[in-house]
């Protein structure tokens, strides 16, 4: 994979410790592109370039909060229902 993109919300931010870590953790599993995408501030579109999504960090009600009020819930379930019919074409779309 070449391209994981890791969302947060304020705290888990690419000056954090922890998001550093975990960069490293993935860099050191073969990703080569590692991106971070604070989703209170960042337009959500560029979800559907990653290769992967690591989702992590803070409060997950505040998280929550932010993906439903960015609309990265739609891109998220979008993303998953083409995942999961590539996959398994016999489910319906979410």
């Amino acid at each position: 994979m070449t391209k994981l993109l890791l969302t947060s919300c304020g705290f888990y931010s690419d000056n954090s410790p922890y998001a550093q870590k975990a960069k490293q953790d993935f860099i050191e599993m073969g990703y080569q592109n590692v991106d971070f995408l604070d989703i209170e501030f960042e337009n959500p579109e560029s979800l559907t370039g990653a290769d992967a999504i690591y989702i992590c960090g803070g409060n997950p009600f505040h998280l929550l909060f932010h993906v439903k009020r960015s609309g990265a819930d739609n891109i998220l379930k979008k993303l998953a229902s083409l995942y999961s019919r590539d996959e398994h074409p016999q489910h319906e779309r979410l």
